[in-house]
C-alpha cells in the first residue's frame, strides 16, 4: 500500500505514513474528513455545490434589479407601467430586508469558498439551514411591506381610477422571481446537506 500524500511504501495496518506522518486513509474511507457534511456521492456534492453559487447568484442579483414589483394603469386607453425594486428611491424599510438578501447571499458564498467559515458555524444544530431562513424572512417582508401594497393599486386609488373607466393592475417583477427561485435553491441545498449528514 501506498500513502497517499507522499507516495512512500506503508506496512498493511500502520496507521500513519512512516515517512511523511500523514494518516493512512483505506479506500472504504473515501476522502472526506471525519464529521464533513459533504454528500458521499461527487456528482451530488458538485450539484450542491454549483447549486449554492447559482441561488447565491439568483438571490443577490434580484436584491439589486429594479423591477421587485410592477404596476400597470389604463384610463381613457392611455397605459402607464411603473415599477421599483428594492432600492427605489421610495423603498424606504426595503432596503433593509434587501441588505439582508445581500447577507444570505454573501454568507453563502463563503461557507462554499472558505472552509474556516463553515467549521466555525457547523458545530451549531441545522446551522444549513440559518441563510436560507434569513433569506426566507426578508423576502416575506419585503413582499408584504406597505409600499409593495401601496404600489399594487389597491383600495381608494383603484376605486377612483375605475371611477374614471380605467383599470388597475399588478405583480411582482422579474427580481421578485429570481429571489424566490433563490432562495427555493437554497432551502433544498440546506435539505440535501442535513440528509446526507444524517446518513
Amino acid at each position: 500500500m501506498r500513502c497517499n500524500n507522499c507516495g512512500a511504501e506503508i506496512m498493511d495496518g500502520a496507521p500513519n505514513c512512516p515517512n511523511c506522518g500523514a494518516p493512512v486513509m483505506t479506500v472504504n474511507q473515501g476522502f472526506a474528513p471525519a464529521g464533513s457534511s459533504a454528500p458521499s456521492n461527487p456528482a451530488l456534492a458538485a450539484l450542491v455545490k454549483y447549486g449554492a453559487f447559482a441561488g447565491a447568484g439568483l438571490v443577490f442579483l434580484g436584491s439589486f434589479l429594479p423591477r421587485w414589483h410592477v404596476a400597470k394603469v389604463t384610463v381613457w386607453g392611455i397605459s402607464e407601467s411603473n415599477s421599483f425594486g428594492l432600492w427605489a428611491s421610495n423603498g424606504g424599510i426595503l432596503k433593509l430586508w434587501s441588505i439582508l438578501l445581500i447577507i444570505v447571499a454573501v454568507g453563502t458564498v463563503l461557507m462554499e469558498t472558505m472552509p474556516q467559515v463553515k467549521d466555525a458555524v457547523k458545530g451549531l444544530p441545522f446551522y444549513q439551514f440559518y441563510l436560507p431562513a434569513l433569506g426566507l424572512l426578508a423576502f416575506i417582508l419585503a413582499s408584504c411591506a406597505k409600499v409593495v401594497k401601496d404600489h399594487s393599486i389597491s383600495g381608494s386609488d383603484a376605486s377612483s381610477i375605475k371611477a374614471l373607466g380605467g383599470s388597475a393592475s399588478s405583480h411582482f417583477g422579474l427580481a421578485w422571481w429570481f429571489v424566490l427561485l433563490g432562495l427555493a435553491i437554497l432551502i433544498a441545498k440546506a435539505v440535501i446537506e442535513t440528509i446526507s449528514k444524517e446518513n
